[in-house]
């Protein structure tokens, strides 16, 4: 089989061979957008027999649950390059399984979320701890606001803004202005 970076060069998008959706064994999941942001994926096109791209969540008309087969998720999650593997919308939390057997850590409903932020202060730290995507922990806190106690909401703030610190000087920056490496530098050009 060949490799998502093949494909890719190869030109247009191809499936992996013998990806046809409904070929015997392949299970039908069905995924739900739990972000307000547009997801594209691609489908397979049964009228026209090639592949399409659908747009799922975003709002403005788009179908907030999608129904994919196992081999349509896997084309999909095998687009995305192996260093941007948190940019999955199936293993980031972006979509979540409401029907199927596909599960990760990330595919947490808002009942299950409403639940930790109500639930006894030892599970709610060891589990937001835990959680290493960004979209999901971002997820949470917007839930918290409504949810939880001003003491979390803090927590998760804080969390997520010691995690994924947005702007501010890159830290090889940082780390030449302490060896004061930046200035000498500056100095040597000017």
């Amino acid at each position: 089989m060949a490799t998502t970076a093949q494909r890719r060069t190869a030109g247009a998008i191809q499936p992996p061979a013998g990806a046809a959706p409904d070929a015997p064994g392949s299970e039908v999941e069905i995924w739900e957008a739990t972000t307000l942001q547009t997801t594209w994926l691609n489908v397979f096109d049964h009228i026209n027999g090639g592949w399409k791209q659908v747009r799922v969540g975003g709002g403005a008309g788009a179908s907030k649950r999608i129904q994919l087969s196992v081999i349509e998720r896997r084309f999909n999650s095998d687009m995305v390059p192996e260093e941007s593997m948190g940019l999955d919308p199936f293993s980031n939390g972006a979509l979540i399984c409401v029907q199927g057997e596909a599960r990760t850590a990330n595919q947490i409903d808002d009942a299950a979320i409403i639940a930790l932020l109500t639930g006894p202060d030892e599970k709610f730290i060891a589990s937001i701890d835990g959680i290493k995507s960004e979209l999901l922990l971002r997820r949470i806190l917007t839930i918290s606001a409504k949810h939880a106690t001003n003491e979390r909401y803090t927590y998760l703030r804080d969390l997520i803004d010691q995690r994924y610190k947005v702007g501010g000087t890159q830290r090889a920056m940082r780390e030449l202005y302490a060896l004061g490496e930046a200035g000498r530098s500056a100095e040597s050009l000017g």
